[in-house]
């Protein structure tokens, strides 16, 4: 309606505007076959690069700028409950309600091992396609002391730039000045 704020995530597909947003290439080479997800991408016209980074896919998962943008989504909370579960030895219940996302995507009935380890490579699975473009993927690899999922495989170092340079895969964000200043001036 009018006044309301637009979809800052928007983008028209194959621009290239200052900041652009782009799918890492892997959403598109570690995707299973027939999950629709693939759809919250697109291929691009022209390879895009930015400071040494590059994709050919644009993220397109918002179709128009008035789309709305969900703080939680009925996946995510079956996914968190799926965890929950397969940490807690519930594993039947945490591979019905992995089911529950993977089917609601094109995806067969989980048939892997029945073990807290591998259903949490499933629920991590679902979780970066489900939640892909949420800021998700690098809190929950971090959380699960997994950021070597990150690297480039078989290898123990993440990606390198275009121009040779090594990336780095932080494990904690650095303390913005702001809240340090402010520590420094209102100490507890």
């Amino acid at each position: 309606t009018a006044g309301d704020a637009v979809n800052p995530l928007f983008q028209l597909p194959n621009t290239a505007p200052s900041v652009a947003t782009v799918a890492h290439p892997t959403f598109r080479t570690d995707i299973r076959p027939g999950d629709t997800r693939i759809n919250k991408i697109a291929a691009r016209t022209t390879r895009l690069s930015r400071q040494g980074l590059s994709s050919n896919d644009d993220v397109v998962l918002y179709p128009t700028q008035t789309s709305p943008i969900p703080a939680i989504k009925r996946e995510e909370l079956l996914l968190i409950a799926a965890e929950a579960n397969a940490n807690t030895g519930k594993l039947p219940l945490a591979v019905v309600q992995i089911n529950k996302v993977g089917n609601a995507y094109g995806l067969p009935d989980y048939t892997g091992p029945i073990t807290a380890a591998d259903l949490t490579e499933e629920i991590l699975y679902q979780r970066r396609y489900s939640l892909f473009f949420e800021g998700q993927r690098w809190v929950d690899l971090r959380r699960l002391n997994k950021l070597d999922k990150l690297n480039v495989p078989g290898t123990s170092l993440p990606e390198k730039l275009a121009t040779g340079q090594q990336t780095i895969v932080l494990k904690q964000l650095p303390i913005p000045f702001q809240e340090i200043a402010w520590d420094t001036a209102n100490p507890q």
